[in-house]
């Protein structure tokens, strides 16, 4: 999945977006502890996620990026 910068001019934090199997994902710094999280958002039908529900950040945007492939994949193996 490549990631673009979608970071606002005045945004504080650094945001990225990517697409990976009909689902558009934004992965977000929080510059305080310098972690990130992910978002999962599909274009079809109602299927979302934040990876800050379970309390998931991860270390590095390489990471981040793993996780939503991950999740995503899982989740299209539980539908079928």
């Amino acid at each position: 999945m490549r990631m673009k910068d979608v970071t606002g001019v005045w945004d504080k934090n650094r945001t990225w977006q990517g697409k990976h199997k009909k689902f558009i994902v934004h992965i977000s710094q929080n510059n305080s502890p310098n972690r990130y999280y992910y978002r999962a958002n599909r274009e079809e039908g109602d299927i979302r996620y934040n990876s800050l529900w379970d309390s998931k950040e991860y270390s590095s945007l390489e990471d981040a990026q793993e996780a939503a492939i991950q999740w995503i994949d899982e989740k299209l193996k539980a539908l079928k």
